[in-house]
């Protein structure tokens, strides 16, 4: 039945998407980088990752979801009209303003001082 090129067990396309869906199996094509990437390096490459990782504290490591940052708006405005009756400092985030609406290394440094 499973290996058997001569069955006669045949499935429709309707069945066998139903299925999948049923079971919530979905198939996945990756593309770019992604798509190139080989399975086996990746596996091969983690013990010496995770030997690099042992020099640095885990409260430095980020992505294990442990570090909680305020929220940072960068504005274009200074007074911006949507804060008009609204006073920034009781928001639960920080509020900055910059010509351009981007991050520059001022600000930047402001954030990594409160970090």
């Amino acid at each position: 039945m499973y290996g058997d090129a001569n069955s006669e067990f045949n499935f429709s396309i309707g069945w066998l998407e139903r299925f999948k869906a049923r079971h919530v199996i979905k198939s996945y094509r990756r593309f770019g980088e992604s798509g190139s990437i080989v399975m086996e390096n990746i596996e091969d490459a983690l013990p010496q990752i995770r030997a690099k990782l042992e020099n640095f504290d885990w409260k430095n490591i980020y992505n294990d979801g442990s570090d909680k940052v305020s929220l940072w708006v960068i504005g274009k405005f200074a007074n911006s009209r949507c804060f008009k009756h609204v006073n920034v400092d009781n928001l639960n985030c920080y509020y900055r303003a910059n010509k351009k609406s981007m991050d520059d290394w001022i600000i930047f440094s402001r954030f990594c001082s409160l970090v």
